[in-house]
């Protein structure tokens, strides 16, 4: 079965894992160079001692001169305090000398190599470090010319390094677990305090609901990672609560657009129900319902318009299309109505204008909009001009009138979704509300820019600008 542990006591183990791990390193490799320096010490200690010895030997009569060394021993070496001790063998390997303090259970049977330390053991167990030095005697009476050769064994008790030795290792084995109580302590401690605001986010999101959007997470105090993760949890609960106010105004105001027509239809049905009429009077009352229809079918195709683009980001489908000959052919076929009403509708494109990649189908939906729109709130002999120009990086379709134009109050929110300048006008004779939402959408879904100038008594102007390719913005 796994365990699963809070990620407090996780980062506080694996904290103190690791430091268990370097601290066992660092105390195998001071404990490894300690003993390899003081061992090297006393062997260059004996060897020392060892030179010592060899310097006072002297041969007397054919034979090493005992009562000399003991005297020298005696008077100029202290081999006894430091308790160094050595033993002197000819070259058949007899002993001829040895110090007074020699251990008296010790026997020295192996041969030591040259320059190395050999280790060896009395009977009571006790160590100790030995350096053979091998000695060349040249004799100074009658044996002129004859050299004699000695070998010196000096060592001393491995009992003070050992001490030393065994004092750090009580030292690592009190030190490293005192160590890694404190850092495991302090590395848990550290850890909650730390994630103390991630825990403050969970409780915040949590308590988060549609009914409290408003509701956000205390400024940090420090630009850290969890202070730029409250500030980004924030910034989403911002997104997500003007996502849903804007989702439940437009709900509420498709709901109301909605809710007229139906009223009008089911109040028209009933109203034809309640006698027996004549067929005059029943094609009159359908033409009646049929307006209403198509002016619900009108206001579900830009429902589903916005609908589709808000789950579908890459809802266009782009193509290389000649935008002169498209802006062309919707103001020849908006002539006709603009006559109707004695208003001018007038196209001028700039030259040069190449082939752009756009949805078809969108921006001539675009551009009726805009042209419908002007039309429709500017008077008799009025005029509507539409002028297609060329950009370096794209093209600008500008659509003025000389209607009544729209407050500067109300300006900011012409785009916005069933938004109307004239809050008492009927919706007979005028727009949805969602015209120049639905340009706003199209041109952005084309990486481009609408932009809306206007007085009140003067006119309106409209310019959108397109990129030459959306994809490659």
């Amino acid at each position: 079965m796994e365990i699963k542990f809070p990620i407090v006591v996780r980062l506080a183990l694996w904290n103190t894992a690791v430091l268990l791990m370097a601290l066992l390193l660092f105390g195998y490799l001071s404990y490894y160079f300690v003993s390899r320096e003081l061992y090297s010490e006393q062997k260059t200690l004996l060897q020392e001692s060892g030179e010592q010895v060899s310097e006072i030997m002297r041969i007397r009569d054919g034979s090493l001169y005992i009562r000399h060394l003991k005297y020298e021993l005696r008077e100029e070496l202290n081999f006894t305090e430091k308790g160094i001790f050595f033993e002197i063998t000819d070259r058949r390997g007899e002993t001829v000398f040895r110090s007074p303090n020699f251990p008296y259970h010790l026997e020295i049977k192996d041969k030591i190599p040259e320059d190395r330390l050999g280790r060896f053991y009395d009977r009571q167990g006790s160590a100790f470090n030995i350096v053979s030095i091998p000695v060349s005697i040249r004799s100074r009476h009658h044996d002129h010319g004859r050299v004699y050769v000695y070998s010196i064994c000096i060592g001393q008790s491995t009992k003070y390094v050992a001490q030393v030795l065994k004092r750090i290792r009580h030292l690592l084995f009190w030190l490293i677990p005192i160590v890694l109580l404190l850092s495991g302590t302090g590395g848990w401690y550290m850890a909650k305090r730390s994630l103390t605001p991630v825990a403050k986010i969970t409780k915040t999101a949590k308590e988060i609901e549609l009914q409290n959007l408003d509701k956000r997470l205390p400024a940090p105090r420090v630009d850290d990672e969890l202070g730029r993760l409250t500030t980004t949890f924030n910034d989403m609960i911002d997104r997500l609560e003007k996502g849903v106010n804007k989702i439940q105004q437009f709900t509420a105001d498709a709901s109301h657009e909605l809710r007229t027509p139906l009223t009008i239809i089911r109040g028209e049905i009933e109203v034809t129900l309640r006698r027996t009429r004549t067929n005059r009077e029943y094609k009159e009352k359908l033409n009646d319902i049929l307006s209403e229809i198509l002016w619900m079918n009108k206001i579900v195709e830009n429902l589903l318009t916005f609908s589709k683009a808000d789950s579908d980001k890459n809802f266009l489908e782009l193509k290389s299309t000649r935008p002169d000959k498209l802006v062309k052919e919707v103001v020849d076929a908006f002539k006709s109505a603009a006559y109707t009403k004695g208003i001018t509708v007038e196209y001028k494109s700039g030259r040069g204008i190449d082939n752009i990649f756009i949805d078809r189908d969108r921006i001539r939906q675009v551009v009726s909009n805009l042209i419908d729109n002007a039309i429709k709130y500017t008077g008799k002999d009025g005029n509507v001009e539409v002028l297609l120009s060329k950009h370096e990086k794209g093209m600008a379709i500008a659509v003025s009138d000389t209607g009544i134009g729209i407050k500067k109050e109300d300006l900011p929110f012409v785009f916005d979704r069933f938004f109307r300048t004239d809050k008492s006008r009927t919706r007979f004779g005028s727009s949805t509300g969602l015209g120049l939402s639905i340009c706003k959408l199209i041109v952005e879904a084309h990486n481009g820019n609408i932009t809306i100038q206007s007085k009140p008594g003067t006119g309106t102007t409209v310019q959108v600008f397109l990129p030459h390719n959306p994809s490659e913005v």
